[in-house]
């Protein structure tokens, strides 16, 4: 004999065991639909985890979600399309190497030597 379909939701525990060997502990609420003949999910929640090798099975509470006004600042940030030689001259101007090294050549050089290393650099990958 077949339960009774009352409608009513029914609250079920069931276990996922991960590859890693933790078991997490979920609470599941259902709902039975006649005209679907479905089991519809309403709700689910982690209670825990069982974690591997635990010697009595315990249940440990893994960590808290985190709200939203614990939330770090949003940073905007804007997105422009640069090509590798503005790129390079970035770095090079940031770690000052680009200084160093003008600083070893003349004046007329120096402009030659920027294009050549910047043409090199971008083509070699």
């Amino acid at each position: 004999m077949s339960k009774p379909i009352t409608g009513k939701t029914s609250t079920s525990n069931w276990k996922q065991k991960r590859e890693n060997g933790d078991i997490y502990v979920w609470e599941r609420k259902t709902i039975y639909l006649p005209e679907t003949r479905k089991t519809k999910e309403i709700s689910r929640k982690l209670l825990g985890k069982i974690p591997a090798g635990s010697p009595d099975g315990e249940i440990v509470p893994t960590r808290p979600k985190r709200k939203k006004s614990d939330a770090a600042e949003s940073v905007s940030a804007t997105r422009s399309r640069v090509g590798a030689s503005v790129l390079l001259r970035w770095v090079g101007e940031q770690s000052g190497i680009t200084e160093d090294l003008l600083g070893c050549m003349d004046k007329g050089s120096d402009s030659k030597s920027r294009h050549h290393r910047s043409v090199l650099v971008s083509e070699s990958g």
